[in-house]
């Protein structure tokens, strides 16, 4: 029989692979149930309560939890928004000590990432590439290529994170049956920003749309 360390080692590295690639492991639900595996074999379910409870998520993403505000901002299944959720779990995995950054923006990168980011990203449109380049590879990423958010984050527990929501094509908008890789395929190797998530009191506040994600979206947030 496994040892209770082997099946925490075994949970760690699940949560790691379902982090990374929501859409090939159940989704963030999978990511929910790994978490309350692990709180609960480190007796640490207080910590974990805590953080999905405490005032600051019930009021950034509203009623609904964590997947309502983009669907009603951007529209489209409900489904769609996997890798969103799934960022916002990553933080929280990271948090509790069960996620490890890719890499850790030192003072001055934290400074540089932020100062104006906001009237920066309204201004003009971004690609995956274009946000590499300003601001260096991401502390994590989730997500495939043509639908991923990058995250970057000063490795400071306690400290929130900033997100990248990349977004072309949904699968469900090629229509069944057509040609396989569609033409503009290529198109979504380097996927356009719909918009960036910032520290902020609401999701409203700290939802950025570039110039597509006007384009995108449906509806104001309202609470």
């Amino acid at each position: 029989m496994r040892t209770v360390e082997e099946i925490r080692a075994h949970f760690l590295e699940r949560l790691a692979l379902a982090l990374k690639r929501p859409g090939m492991f159940g989704g963030p639900n999978i990511i929910r149930e790994l978490l309350n595996y692990l709180v609960f074999i480190d007796e640490n379910e207080k910590s974990y309560e805590t953080l999905i409870a405490e005032e600051r998520f019930v009021r950034y993403f509203g009623p609904g939890w964590i997947a309502a505000p983009f669907w009603w901002k951007f529209g489209g299944k409900y489904d769609r928004y996997a890798n969103e959720v799934s960022s916002v779990y990553a933080e929280i995995a990271y948090q509790l000590g069960y996620a490890k950054l890719d890499r850790n923006l030192d003072a001055g990168e934290w400074r540089s990432l932020r100062k104006g980011l906001r009237k920066r990203i309204q201004e003009r449109d971004w690609t995956v590439s274009d946000v590499v380049q300003e601001f260096g590879p991401s502390s994590f990423r989730t997500g495939l290529t043509w639908q991923q958010i990058l995250c970057y984050s000063n490795g400071v527990i306690g400290d929130e994170w900033v997100f990248f929501d990349f977004e072309a094509k949904q699968g469900d908008e090629w229509p069944l049956g057509s040609k396989w890789p569609p033409e503009d395929f290529k198109d979504v190797s380097n996927p356009p920003l719909r918009n960036v998530r910032l520290p902020a009191k609401d999701f409203s506040h700290s939802l950025v749309l570039t110039p597509f994600g006007r384009t995108s979206a449906i509806l104001p947030i309202q609470y």
